[in-house]
């Protein structure tokens, strides 16, 4: 027993003696199912007969009693009855048999009894008819029916049978007849057993009386989560009666289960499954016995694979069954360990890769450790230059440690192409010279055969790894993949070192001109400021921005405008001594870091070479284009100690420089700073890029009817610093800043915009007046411009009015660009109209149709009886050449009735609306859509 226990106490020696008796029990399970199928079919055909039995048996007593019954029926009935048959009724009732007893007429009238409809013609009736008829319950009451003479008149008497007396002694069975209407049913009869034989009789399923007289109808169903079984006996009867519907007697009984089957053979069953299991422990144990301790040691050899301590399997336990099993887990376990020294060794092999900033430091370290994982006597790396393939490095080691020089080498370009096509690697097995010039430092240590890996960074063939043998090597395919592996390793600490200098660079140069950008300006910058504190010494800081650069990007495109910036950034390098610095901040803005500026003319004179460097026009696209400068110059430490304050000085320096006439150069003075107008002169290019503009509304009446007829965007600039400033703050400095035109273009999309707005939202202002430079006219792509915005936004273009100024008409290519502004559609207004170059002649030649009084004509009226007849003539010349005409700047009650008079067209002006935001102009628009009050103007006199 103890051995047993041995065998036994593992998980596989446990299986065994669970399988042997598994084999044994399994036929043995077999012939008991078959046994049981056999019992358990038996069973079930006793039981069917069983029940047939019973429902014949007990169709026999209910016809004996019907049949009893009809006997005394037809003793009371034999001869002839008195009109009123008392007598008979109470005989009828003593007897117990009866209920109660009805007389009808001789045609079963249902006046004198229970209904006959159904028991068919009467009249042949010889013997007793057996009726089944309804009452208040769900169960039929049982009538015999007989034909008696009364007088001198044939009538049918009707007993009922009495229900105490007919069903004595019947608890099973159902009673129904072959129309499924119960006459009996027991409260100990199942209501699923009812269900069930009521739904085969109704389904016409039972032939009834009809049967032959061995038919007994077999019922089986599922109920109850059990299997019952049921069967049907048609009661009949002598032909002295007659029943309108067949009878039949039902029964039910659970069938018996499958287990009961099993009791009289589960003592047998158990001692045979235990004698079973005591067989297999027995043949278990006489198995283990001898292959127990084989298995065991098998198994340490097993959990010893991989680690340290493994060691192989002991030859006593090579039995011959196992021998093969031992010598694979041998070879396993000895490639296994010698595969984790390899991984051992490539991970010191990539923390040194990872780790080294440079490879060269570490080149030795690691050929030390290849030659471990690829089994060879001398390794090699050969670097090839970056900037030629031709030519390289060699690192060599040996398996012995000595240390190698580095040799420098030429490649052979045949041998470099079929390198970098070989992702495989490559056997050399003979050198020659001039080919194989990387291998000639092995070589001469004394290898002759060679396995050469290419090393592949960013598909370019950037290294040669190759592993020297003295003999031919084994041909292992393990210590060719640990070589793979190495060279996948050194491409990518390759590709890593190449990687950081192009982020390093992508993030600290300009793409475009390769200039430092302005994170590597600025830590240049707070150096440079760092070491002039410290040593005293001077620096100077030049901000250039190029004049009217974005001319050149709306005339000959991008493209050519990327080129004059890169042909820019060659010429300020070209300006300055090695060590200084040129950097582009964005767009068009340099800036040059100048070191040691012992005298402040230095910066001067750098600054003048700059100027007359970009004097020099620069042809791009086919055209010279001329590009000058202005520079903004501040001193460090002496002008500011900080980056921020140093940019703020040399970009308002470079403003003042703008203002003073452009292409020029202008040192940082505290004093002029001090008297310089900030806020429009150097913060639009900042208030354009943090969105800083807005938009305000005024409305335009009809001074007929005083209905709104539109509304003119004006421009606000609401600076966080000096707050809302209005466009006469804005618009000079644009115009001299070259900002005009962006400020321009944004204005035209956001007014279009809120005029879509306004029309989805039913609140339509009418016609929209915008103030266009002529800055913008002089392009040539502008229309285009205004068609991309009318359609961007679905706006006809008759809702859109543009007013430019006069100066528009000394100017031949914005003049031409009117034209094409009104074949578009949109309409076009003459602004300040009377203050500058206008003539009738103008008015004649180009499409205005608007012409607006400039507020300067209207401050004095009605007073001043010149500025009246001024007026007077604009309104009335406008109206002969069929223009409208519109005055701004009204602010009191008689220069509008004044206006009114004159038939003048349109007028706003503070009088009548200020201008508002958006959203204080929606509020105005949805009250003049559901009220009148708002359209029209305050009553005047």
């Amino acid at each position: 027993m103890r051995l047993i226990w041995n065998l036994t106490s593992g998980a596989a020696g446990r299986r065994i003696p669970a399988l042997v008796a598994v084999c044994l029990l399994l036929p043995m399970l077999v012939m008991v199912g078959a046994v049981v199928r056999s019992l358990h079919a038996r069973d079930v055909a006793a039981l069917e007969s069983g029940l047939i039995e019973q429902a014949g048996a007990l169709a026999t007593v209910l016809a004996a009693r019907i049949e009893s019954a009809d006997a005394l029926a037809a003793q009371m009935t034999a001869g002839a009855l008195p009109a009123i048959p008392d007598a008979l009724r109470r005989a009828a009732a003593d007897s117990g048999l009866f209920r109660r007893v009805l007389v009808g007429g001789s045609d079963g009238s249902p006046g004198m009894g229970p209904a006959v409809s159904d028991a068919g013609d009467t009249s042949q009736l010889r013997g007793s008819l057996l009726i089944s008829a309804p009452t208040r319950t769900d169960v039929n009451a049982a009538w015999l029916a007989r034909r008696a003479r009364v007088g001198n008149r044939d009538v049918l008497v009707y007993f009922e049978l009495a229900s105490t007396w007919l069903w004595s002694g019947f608890e099973m069975p159902l009673v129904l007849d072959a129309h499924s209407s119960v006459l009996f049913r027991p409260a100990t009869f199942p209501a699923h057993a009812s269900g069930v034989v009521l739904a085969q009789v109704g389904a016409g399923n039972i032939p009834g009386a009809v049967a032959p007289a061995d038919y007994v109808p077999r019922l089986t169903w599922q109920a109850e989560g059990r299997e019952w079984r049921g069967a049907l006996a048609p009661v009949r009867f002598s032909r002295a009666i007659v029943s309108d519907a067949p009878w039949l007697i039902a029964v039910a009984q659970v069938a018996p289960g499958r287990m009961a089957a099993l009791a009289p053979v589960r003592s047998a069953v158990l001692t045979v499954a235990l004698l079973a299991v005591l067989l297999g422990a027995l043949l278990a144990a006489s198995v283990g016995r001898r292959y127990r301790w084989a298995l065991l040691e098998l198994q340490r050899a097993l959990l010893g694979v991989g680690t340290p301590q493994f060691k192989p399997v002991n030859k006593e336990a090579r039995l011959p069954a196992l021998a093969e099993l031992a010598n694979v887990i041998d070879e396993s376990g000895a490639r296994i360990q010698e595969d984790l020294v390899a991984l051992d060794t490539l991970g010191e092999i990539d923390r040194l890769l990872l780790g080294a900033t440079e490879l060269e430091p570490v080149m030795d370290a690691i050929l030390k450790r290849v030659t471990v994982v690829t089994r060879c006597q001398t390794v090699g790396i050969a670097l090839l230059d970056t900037d030629s393939l031709a030519l390289g490095r060699v690192f060599v080691s040996t398996h012995d440690g000595q240390p190698q020089p580095v040799t420098r080498v030429e490649f052979d370009l045949d041998i470099v192409s079929h390198l970098a096509s070989s992702e495989e690697g490559v056997t050399i097995a003979r050198c020659e010279e001039g080919r194989h010039s990387f291998l000639k430092p092995m070589l001469d240590l004394g290898s002759q055969f060679f396995w050469v890996w290419p090393v592949i960074s960013n598909e370019r063939l950037v290294a040669v790894l190759a592993a020297g043998f003295a003999v031919a090597p084994v041909q292992d395919p393990r210590f060719a993949r640990h070589g793979s592996e190495f060279a996948g390793r050194l491409a990518i600490a390759l590709s890593k070192t190449a990687r950081d200098e192009h982020l390093y660079r992508q993030a600290h140069f300009d793409p475009l001109t390769s200039l430092p950008n302005r994170l590597l300006f600025r830590d240049r910058l707070a150096q440079e400021l760092a070491n002039s504190v410290g040593s005293g010494s001077r620096g100077a800081l030049l901000y250039i921005d190029l004049d009217h650069f974005k001319k050149v990007n709306d005339t000959v495109g991008h493209a050519a405008g990327d080129q004059l910036l890169q042909i820019v950034a060659q010429r300020l390098r070209a300006c300055v001594k090695e060590g200084d610095t040129v950097a582009r901040l964005g767009g068009d803005e340099f800036t040059v870091i100048l070191r040691n500026v012992s005298d402040p003319e230095y910066a001067s004179v750098v600054s003048e070479r700059v100027i007359e460097a970009l004097k020099i026009p620069i042809s791009v696209a086919g055209r010279d284009h001329h590009v000058p400068a202005s520079i903004g110059i501040t001193l460090f430490p002496d002008d500011a100690q900080s980056v921020e304050q140093l940019m703020r000085n040399a970009d308002g320096a470079m403003y003042l420089a703008k203002n003073r006439g452009r292409n020029r150069a202008v040192f940082f003075d505290r004093r002029l700073m001090a008297n310089r107008f900030d806020p429009t002169q150097s913060g639009l290019h900042r208030a354009l890029r943090r969105r800083e503009f807005s938009l305000y509304y005024q409305p335009q009446f009809n001074l007929a009817d005083g209905s709104l007829v539109g509304i003119e965007a004006l421009l606000r600039w609401e600076s966080p610093r000096d707050g809302l400033r209005p466009p006469a703050d804005i618009i000079p400095a644009a115009e001299a800043s070259g900002l005009i035109v962006d400020i321009g273009g944004w204005v035209l999309e956001a007014a279009c915009s809120q005029l879509a707005l306004w029309r989805e939202q039913g609140v339509s202002p009418g016609r929209l007046a915008v103030n266009v430079s002529v800055e913008q006219l002089k392009f040539a792509e502008f229309p285009r411009s205004v068609r991309r915005i009318l359609d961007k936004h679905g706006i006809p273009p008759d809702l859109i009015e543009i007013e430019m100024t006069e100066s528009v008409f000394a100017d031949e290519v914005a003049g031409g660009v009117l034209r094409q502004l009104a074949d578009l559609g949109v309409r076009l207004a003459l602004d300040d109209f009377g203050t500058g170059y206008s003539s009738l002649n103008y008015l004649r030649q180009h499409p205005i149709k608007v012409v607006k009084i400039d507020r300067s004509f209207l401050e004095d009226l009605p007073m001043n009886p010149a500025s009246a007849t001024l007026a007077e003539t604009i309104i009335t010349m406008a109206h002969a050449l069929g223009k409208e005409v519109v005055a701004e700047g009204v602010e009191t009650e008689e220069q509008m009735q004044f206006l009114r008079e004159r038939r003048c067209d349109h007028a706003q002006g503070f009088y009548l609306a200020h201008p508002m935001p958006a959203a204080e102009m929606t509020k105005v628009l949805q009250q003049r859509r559901d009220g009148p009050a708002v359209e029209r103007l305050r009553e005047v006199g």
